[in-house]
C-alpha cells in the first residue's frame, strides 16, 4: 500500500519535529551529564530537519504558485504569442 502525503501534512511534521526536537533541549538540563549531551545532540538534528523539511515544502509551495501566477498573467500570455 503506498502512502501518499500532502504539502500540508508533510510542512505541519516538520514544525512537530521542530518544537519536538527544540522542546528536548530546553528539558535536557535538567539530565546527568551523559544523557544532557545525548538530548541535546538528538533535540538539535530533530529541530533542523523539521525545519528544512518544512522550508523545502514553503519553497516548493510558493514556486508553484508562481508558476501559476506567470502563466495565468497577461505578460505569460503575451509571451506565447
Amino acid at each position: 500500500m503506498a502512502l501518499k502525503l500532502r504539502r500540508p501534512a508533510v510542512a505541519l511534521s516538520g514544525v512537530g519535529a521542530m518544537v519536538v526536537g527544540l522542546l528536548v533541549v530546553s528539558l535536557s538540563g535538567s539530565f546527568q551529564l551523559p544523557l544532557n549531551i545525548v538530548l541535546i545532540v538528538f533535540g538539535m538534528i530533530a529541530a533542523v530537519t523539521g525545519g528544512l523539511v518544512f522550508g523545502v515544502v514553503a519553497v516548493a509551495w510558493f514556486m508553484k504558485k508562481a508558476v501559476q501566477l506567470s502563466e495565468t498573467s497577461q505578460w505569460g500570455r503575451s509571451r506565447q504569442r
